[in-house]
């Protein structure tokens, strides 16, 4: 209080410089003393943030004074709400002998308010994402509104797409993130790239769902050396958590496979490689094998299959034969080139998928036309994977390739919608939701070779 007397009598003046405040209407004063005091008051300083403060603070209260106006006054530094300057009400004793001791203290102790004014450093920045973010949870605390906590929002995702169906190698569930934080708003994103983050926290939000893993092998360091050490510090320093769903979310019930089927039009569906657990209502497992409702030509259907994507510059290829008719269809989000053989046996007609490399990829299209060589000859009996009969016989499967994240980005026409009701249901609370539809593809030119 003393250093704040003696700043007030004297010092002060020679120090403030960035602070702003309410412009003195009420009070008559000479031009040139106008234009001396707004020269010192909008010159750089040196000092604390807490000293800036401090300065503000004392001119904003005799501006109220002075001015004679009854309203308060939010100091705001940098992003932080640091406090609130208002005046009283006026009462009985507030007369000239209570001015003696100081318009300053007076401001300082009242309530009361007619208008809201902030008042802001020359110097200060914008608000960010992150500091809208907060003022909002602080005024929903105040109304005494209750939150959402990352423990409850986890809670419920891992019940829609239980941990348990992950493969032995994955590692999916909650990478980032305190579980005690307040959860308002929850974007979703395939890859949880630098900026897919940058979006998510520019949009304000407080847990972002990805499918794909951040960190897919062993780390031993997040530094800020390593990309994805970078992503670690971001999220934590901007208060936003980061679930994936991974090969979870591929096996469950209206997860990555059953959205991508659903979106090709197929009816009749089962899992391509079932998981047994007796908990669910629904068939899970990976993938999915059903049928389309008429017929169509292989070509016609990859044009389905490509319209039914997301765009991308790598596009959609197809190997087999485009007029042969097809009617079962295997499905597989990712990459699927390490179960042909569980393809074969299913019967389908064509398979989708991803990441398909050129060995395993020869190898079961040329293991598919020679057996459909020997049914024609008579030199083989009908399989689940070619039937006909002979000098009738067709090559199955055909293939078609799609673009890994195009094709996993489909589970978001069910996810969004189905975590905010679910969380509804569990705690009785409303989340907000927001798609981040952002190409992440690796590849930005497709070019055919014509050589």
């Amino acid at each position: 209080d003393a250093r704040l007397r003696a700043r007030e009598k004297g010092s002060h003046r020679d120090d403030v410089r960035q602070a702003s405040v309410l412009p003195r209407t009420a009070v008559a004063e000479p031009q040139h003393t106008r234009r001396r005091r707004a020269g010192a008051l909008n010159a750089p300083i040196q000092g604390s943030a807490a000293d800036i403060m401090k300065i503000a603070m004392i001119h904003a209260s005799d501006a109220l004074a002075k001015a004679k106006v009854r309203s308060r006054i939010i100091l705001q530094i940098h992003d932080e709400l640091v406090v609130e300057i208002a005046p009283r009400r006026s009462r009985a004793g507030d007369g000239p002998g209570a001015r003696r001791h100081g318009a300053r203290g007076r401001s300082r102790r009242a309530v009361g308010r007619v208008h809201r004014h902030r008042l802001r450093l020359a110097a200060r920045r914008p608000l960010t994402a992150t500091a809208r973010r907060r003022e909002q949870r602080r005024q929903e605390k105040k109304r005494g509104q209750a939150m959402t906590t990352l423990r409850q929002v986890v809670n419920v995702v891992e019940t829609l797409y239980p941990l348990r169906y992950a493969e032995s190698w994955d590692a999916p569930g909650l990478i980032v993130g305190e579980p005690g934080a307040d959860v308002g708003l929850v974007a979703f994103a395939a890859d949880p790239t630098m900026a897919v983050i940058d979006e998510a926290i520019e949009r304000g939000a407080d847990l972002l769902i990805c499918h794909h893993p951040l960190l897919f092998r062993s780390v031993h360091a997040v530094s800020g050396q390593d990309v994805h050490g970078a992503i670690v510090g971001k999220l934590y320093s901007h208060h936003c958590a980061l679930w994936v769903g991974h090969t979870n979310a591929d096996a469950a019930w209206r997860g990555v496979g059953q959205a991508a089927a659903d979106a090709f039009g197929l009816v009749d569906q089962r899992p391509l490689v079932p998981i047994d657990d007796p908990g669910s209502a629904h068939a899970v497992g990976l993938g999915r094998v059903g049928l389309l409702e008429e017929p169509m030509t292989l070509e016609r259907f990859a044009h389905r299959v490509a319209q039914a994507l997301p765009a991308t510059n790598l596009g959609v290829q197809v190997a087999g034969d485009l007029q042969s008719l097809v009617r079962r269809v295997a499905v597989l989000p990712g990459s699927g080139d390490s179960l042909f053989d569980e393809v074969r046996a299913s019967g389908a007609d064509v398979y989708v998928t991803s990441d398909l490399r050129h060995h395993p990829a020869t190898d079961a299209l040329e293991q598919a036309r020679y057996e459909a060589s020997l049914l024609s000859r008579g030199l083989a009996a009908p399989s689940a994977g070619n039937t006909g009969t002979a000098g009738n016989a067709v090559a199955r499967p055909a293939l078609i390739n799609t673009p890994h994240s195009a094709i996993e980005a489909l589970w978001f026409r069910y996810a969004p919608d189905d975590i905010a009701a679910a969380v509804g249901r569990a705690t009785g609370e409303t989340i907000r939701t927001t798609h981040i539809t952002m190409n992440t593809d690796p590849w930005t030119l497709n070019i055919p070779c014509r050589g």
